[in-house]
């Protein structure tokens, strides 16, 4: 007998066969195809969604530096505050600087354009503010009835209010983007990115400005403008609720519920929060009966019922003709200083006075703003300077070679101005050039004087004496590096507060302004100073040697110097062998800088 067959160890063909059988998949039923069908239209969806969202991501500009100036003081003040937030109209209507007087405490004007998402407002609130702070909104009526993204503001989401995006976390970044129409989208993916200004300017010289200008995040003119293109065709009431037929639909939008939500839960966290009603300047304002009927009812039901008040009425915040700016939402001078004074009652009556000392905004942002700068520095090498050429800082041809990325104002005709008592510039030596040489750096004091600076490297002290009004700057290349990116700083030890030739009473100029730097050069020799007073010999004509002369720009002739052109009125360089009468006065050199000419146009701040 065979023992195998015995043992039952032959193998089982027919199972065997059966298993087999089992392996091979059978027709899809129905279901399951349409299963499959629909997982991978999922799986298509997300894909597509998560690229579109990726896209968005990748356009908008990130930076250390804040886009505007009210995301500057709403990141970097310290706190507590008071915080007044909506759209223009409590930018031109509230001045912060006197209410945080009155109230012993620092408060800050972030209002920027009604015609932002007010989700995202909220949302900025949430990340930025802090317990003890006090919020006060004073929405403009198309807060209540508007739940569509404007234009204006996807736009602008890409660059100037990236921060709004930014700010968010990471899952409502996600419902932002996808919330973008397309069109814009692609628009913005088919415009070109240029980071050459990040290169070569220093990114927060604009917010610098307006840290001059509007210190705590207010402006008002002291004059009416005239209405705006559009402005004198409506009535007061069309402007800020829309036409008869619009004002029969206005109803308190979907949104407003989740955001007083929201709210409510940064209440919980210690933020006192405020509604108000937003000014109104002009004839018959809120008068239509559709307003008097039930929106102004619904909008206060809603508020209310969320836990939360308004500071006065609406007929508190509505003022005449005369205090009208260029809309009815923006207030005059005179129409500031009224609703300024009632809002401190309110508050007041609020309990929120304290008996402490205000932040002085205008110190604090001049050396934040330049230590955001330092962080943002560029990390991109400038070509190698050219030997033996003077680079003028006015030509377009050699502007690469320099980058200024901390302290200084935008290029102008005759050179770069340093805004404070500290800068920072970058430049790259050639891998081929001798050691022994120098870096000759010419350039005029805005006091009229030679001011001391230190010039310094890595830590290092390359130079340390007079400069300006015929005292260059000679820093010695030997020692430092070849072919690599030099970072350099150029500081003012003895000087005090920068001022603007406004701040001295000579013309509107409002930028503080210390040195202006005029041309550099690599040079295998030193500079040879030539200040004001000596004869070419270097003996001081008065006896005073190498003394820093305190001289006065009108009466000295400096090289390259500046003078007003008398057909055109414009600055350019002056020849040396023109009279002394012809110079221009430090005063006057100020006065004609293109980017501070006179106070900003408010217009640009809702923007």
């Amino acid at each position: 007998m065979d023992s195998s067959k015995t043992n039952g160890s032959e193998p089982d063909t027919h199972a065997s066969d059966t298993q087999a059988s089992a392996s091979v998949p059978g027709p899809l039923t129905v279901q399951q195809t349409l299963g499959r069908f629909c997982l991978s239209m999922f799986a298509v969806a997300a894909v597509s969604l998560g690229g579109y969202a990726l896209l968005v991501d990748t356009r908008v500009q990130a930076s250390e530096i804040p886009g505007t100036y009210k995301w500057f003081l709403l990141k970097t003040t310290p706190g507590p505050r008071i915080i007044f937030e909506s759209g223009s109209n409590s930018h031109h209507a509230l001045d912060t600087d006197a209410i945080g007087k009155a109230m012993g405490m620092t408060a800050i004007n972030i209002a920027d354009n009604a015609g932002y998402a007010l989700e995202d407002k909220v949302t900025r609130l949430e990340t930025y503010t802090r317990p003890g702070d006090i919020v006060v909104l004073p929405l403009e009526w198309s807060f209540y009835h508007r739940e569509k993204l404007t234009d204006n503001y996807v736009e602008t989401l890409f660059n100037s209010n990236r921060d709004y995006y930014r700010s968010m976390p990471a899952h409502k970044r996600l419902q932002r983007a996808l919330s973008l129409p397309p069109s814009k989208v692609a628009a913005e993916f088919f415009r070109p990115k240029s980071e050459t200004a990040y290169a070569q300017e220093s990114p927060a010289k604009d917010l610098f400005l307006s840290a001059l200008t509007q210190s705590s995040g207010h402006l008002s003119q002291a004059k009416s403008r005239g209405p705006e293109e559009g402005v004198a065709e409506q009535s007061c009431d069309e402007y800020a609720l829309g036409d008869a037929a619009a004002r029969k639909r206005l109803m308190v939008a979907r949104n407003i519920a989740p955001a007083l939500n929201r709210l409510q839960a940064l209440k919980a966290r210690g933020v006192a929060v405020h509604f108000a009603w937003p000014v109104l300047a002009g004839d018959g304002c809120l008068m239509a009966q559709d307003y008097v009927k039930g929106f102004r009812t619904d909008i206060e039901t809603a508020v209310n019922g969320a836990g939360f008040y308004f500071l006065g009425t609406p007929s508190q915040s509505v003022y005449g003709q005369k205090y009208q700016d260029n809309t009815p939402y923006h207030l005059t001078t005179a129409g500031t200083q009224l609703h300024t004074q009632k809002m401190i009652g309110f508050l007041k009556a609020q309990g929120h006075s304290s008996s402490g000392t205000p932040l002085d905004i205008k110190t604090f942002a001049r050396h934040k703003l330049f230590e955001l700068e330092l962080a943002q520095v560029s990390t991109l090498k400038p070509p190698a300077l050219p030997k033996n050429v003077a680079i003028s800082l006015d030509d377009p041809k050699f502007r690469d070679h320099v980058e200024f990325s901390a302290g200084w104002w935008a290029f102008e005709p005759y050179g770069r101005f340093m805004r404070d008592n500290r800068a920072l510039l970058r430049f790259t030596l050639p891998q081929d050039i001798s050691v022994e040489g120098f870096i000759n750096i010419e350039g005029v004091s805005t006091s009229g004087r030679a001011q001391r600076v230190i010039v310094s490297s890595n830590g290092a002290v390359l130079f340390s004496g007079p400069f300006g009004n015929g005292y260059p700057i000679s820093l010695p290349i030997s020692g430092l590096p070849k072919g690599e990116a030099l970072s350099v700083f150029i500081d003012l030890p003895d000087a005090s507060s920068p001022k603007s030739p406004l701040e001295r009473g000579q013309n509107t100029d409002s930028r503080s302004m210390t040195l202006l730097i005029q041309t550099l050069m690599l040079s295998p020799q030193k500079a040879v100073s030539n200040p004001e007073g000596e004869s070419d010999d270097g003996a001081s004509q008065d006896g005073k040697g190498a003394e820093i002369l305190a001289t006065d720009l009108q009466s000295v002739a400096l090289e390259p110097a500046i003078r007003k052109n008398p057909k055109t009125g414009l600055l350019q360089k002056s020849s040396k062998s023109e009279s002394a009468a012809q110079l221009m006065t430090d005063a006057e050199v100020e006065a004609g800088a293109e980017a501070g000419a006179a106070p900003p146009d408010t217009k640009g701040t809702e923007n």
